[in-house]
């Protein structure tokens, strides 16, 4: 807890003495020869505690406080003075801003308890927004042009006298280490990270942005001391400063060269996991990981929380970029080792060209985002260039993002339910549950667009408990009727994974429907599961003791994680279809599924092959020991009817084609 003091009064006597008691007792001391002292000291600091008093020149003690309290809400006031008038000791106290009023002469014990009480007072009403190594932290809401629309949490203490006059204000005129360039950053749609060096007050500023609704972004903003900041990290600051003049720098002496953006896929989920400390330095033990990894002729710098920017001297080709990319992805094809973790990343990138793709630092840096955010929806290893028609596609989702917010109030959400069959028996065992979303003017659209969008705001979290509680509710009705039960699978999203409670919620929805959880088995994705394996562990854990299976969705997409399935308490393996697509292909392909199935026996669980959509790839799987499958040869995801209906059928004819 900060334990900052201001000490005001007009005798110097007074305040040395009060400074040597409390400086031995730990207090951070300032002191001020009067009022007009203390007001321009607090312009430049904040303090929790003001200990003032009474009678001064030009104003007394209370009018100083209570100027105080309206400048600086969150501070405390305290009066210490042997004026002992009682209509001046209620008028003080009623007016609010005096928390206590102390007599002089004071006795040390006294005196050093009640500072400590203050101080308690003050850390449980004011002190939510600081934390133990001092940072102080606000938010706000802005539109896309940066201007401010709505206070958050914790401005009061934050931007001090300012904050009654913030909104309508432009975010760089409040906060001026920030440029108008930094602003534009804010609102681009993936949401920024920014770290700025404030060398006025010994601190940086850190600024983080994500989309909200209505073309509206949330925004973070927290001042941290440079002392509790790592030196090697702090020397980074200037060189997130220059980029913009670098770059344009290099407009003036390169005919043409080349800029890859690279964002940490779902960076937001190391930040809930690690702390926004650890995730601090995590970013820059991959700079450093980087650094060895690349030519000296290639520049680069950690352009915000979660993104590098690389500045490549030549024009690259489609072939040459990915391979580019690819090299310097390499150190991250294993688990990674950090903070006695290890963690699995993985990245989107795109990449611009200069002149083509513009003309400035910010138009292709700019250029190079669009790209890389275009390769978020088209999975892994895909490192586009820029073009004009994602300025088209950034547009349709900022729009889109608007609409899904009213998407769930609308129920313009449904599930369909693809069958999961048994290769041995040909029944359907379980079925997974899938969300689709019909726009009243757009029709359908696939989640494929909008669960990222989800993913970047708190819609997730609702959206996620609806597909569970709503598959729950349909898995119970038909048992009811007496259809034959099954296992209903529900997917869990990375940043349900990370949150906390995600075990309660879970417990408290089934509880609710009345089905048994040995009918319940949550997906849990791969990639997201590896991001932090300790943590995923104690959350598996929590959630399979309250009787509910647990798959691994989309398996192989990080074969390094191989090692781990002993320590997951995992009842199901989904190979991913990238493999069974390519069966009757690649024998190595073919020969990696059969040693998954083999090693997944081996370790108790069962195995879905996903994507089967021919019968070659049936018998291949069959012959391989494979458990069960999924995919358009039995049935593509279908409503409810049409799922009753196969329920009812019971069983496949398919075992006759395996003959």
């Amino acid at each position: 807890m900060d334990r900052s003091l201001l000490l005001v009064d007009d005798e110097p006597s007074i305040l040395r003495a009060l400074k040597r008691i409390f400086h031995r007792a730990g207090y951070k001391v300032s002191i001020a020869n009067g009022p007009e002292e203390a007001l321009e000291i607090l312009k430049d600091k904040a303090f929790p505690v003001v200990l003032s008093d009474y009678r001064m020149p030009n104003k007394n003690g209370g009018e100083l406080l209570i100027e105080i309290k309206e400048k600086y809400p969150s501070t405390l006031g305290l009066i210490l003075s042997g004026y002992a008038d009682l209509q001046s000791v209620i008028a003080a106290l009623n007016s609010g801003a005096v928390y206590k009023f102390l007599e002089k002469p004071w006795e040390e014990t006294q005196l050093l308890e009640e500072m400590d009480q203050a101080f308690e007072h003050w850390r449980q009403e004011y002190a939510c927004h600081i934390n133990d190594a001092g940072t102080i932290s606000a938010s706000i809401t802005m539109n896309d042009q940066g201007v401010i629309t709505d206070l958050g949490e914790g401005v009061d203490l934050f931007f001090k006298d300012k904050a009654s006059t913030l909104v309508g204000l432009a975010l760089e005129s409040a906060l001026p280490s920030l440029s108008a360039n930094d602003v534009k950053s804010l609102a681009l749609s993936g949401g920024v990270e920014l770290e700025l060096p404030d060398t006025k007050y010994d601190r940086v500023l850190h600024v983080c942005s994500r989309p909200a609704t209505d073309q509206r972004w949330e925004v973070s903003l927290s001042f941290v001391k440079l002392g509790d900041v790592d030196k090697a990290e702090a020397d980074l600051a200037p060189a997130k400063l220059s980029l913009m003049d670098n770059i344009e720098g290099k407009i003036l002496t390169h005919s043409g060269f080349s800029l890859i953006y690279l964002d940490i896929r779902h960076f937001r989920h190391f930040n809930d996991c690690l702390g926004y400390q650890k995730s601090d330095h995590l970013l820059h033990h991959l700079y450093a990981l980087f650094q060895a990894n690349v030519s000296d002729e290639i520049e680069f710098s950690l352009m915000n929380g979660a993104a590098f920017v690389f500045f490549v001297p030549e024009k690259f080709t489609e072939q040459t970029a990915l391979t580019f990319i690819r090299s310097l992805l390499s150190p991250f094809k294993q688990l990674i080792n950090f903070d006695d973790r290890e963690l699995m990343l993985t990245f989107s990138a795109g990449y611009s060209v200069y002149p083509e793709d513009g003309d400035s630092a910010e138009a292709l840096i700019r250029s190079a985002q669009l790209a890389a955010n275009y390769s978020k929806d088209r999975g892994l290893d895909i490192y586009p260039r820029y073009s004009p028609s994602m300025d088209k596609n950034r547009d349709d989702m900022v729009s889109l993002q608007s609409e899904l917010c009213h998407a769930l109030k609308r129920n313009e959400f449904s599930l369909f339910y693809q069958p999961k069959i048994s290769l041995v028996t040909g029944e359907i065992l379980g079925a997974e549950a899938l969300i689709r979303w019909r726009h009243a003017e757009k029709g359908m659209i696939s989640p494929d667009r909008f669960i990222p969008l989800a993913e970047l705001t708190d819609l997730i979290e609702p959206i996620g408990e609806w597909v569970l509680s709503t598959a729950i509710a349909q898995c119970y009705a038909w048992q009811a009727e007496g259809l034959p039960p099954f296992i209903m699978s529900v997917n869990v999203s990375g940043r349900q994974l990370v949150e906390n409670g995600l075990a309660d919620k879970v417990k408290a929805i089934i509880e609710g429907s009345g089905l048994s959880s040995e009918f319940i088995e949550l997906e849990v994705t791969e990639t997201f599961l590896m991001q932090d394996i300790e943590h995923s562990i104690d959350v598996l854990k929590q959630i399979k003791a309250l009787g509910v299976k647990i798959a691994i969705d989309d398996f192989g997409t990080g074969y390094s994680s191989l090692n781990y399935l002993t320590r997951l308490p995992v009842d199901t393996l989904k190979v991913d279809r990238s493999f069974v697509m390519e069966l009757s292909e690649r024998a190595e392909k073919a020969n990696l599924v059969k040693n998954m199935i083999i090693m997944s026996h081996d370790l108790g669980m069962r195995v879905v092959a996903e994507g089967v959509e021919t019968v070659e790839q049936l018998k291949q799987l069959q012959e391989m020991g494979c458990d069960e499958v999924q995919g358009f040869y039995f049935s593509r995801p279908v409503v409810a009817d049409e799922f009753k209906a196969l329920l009812k059928a019971k069983s496949w004819v398919y075992p006759t084609a395996l003959s």
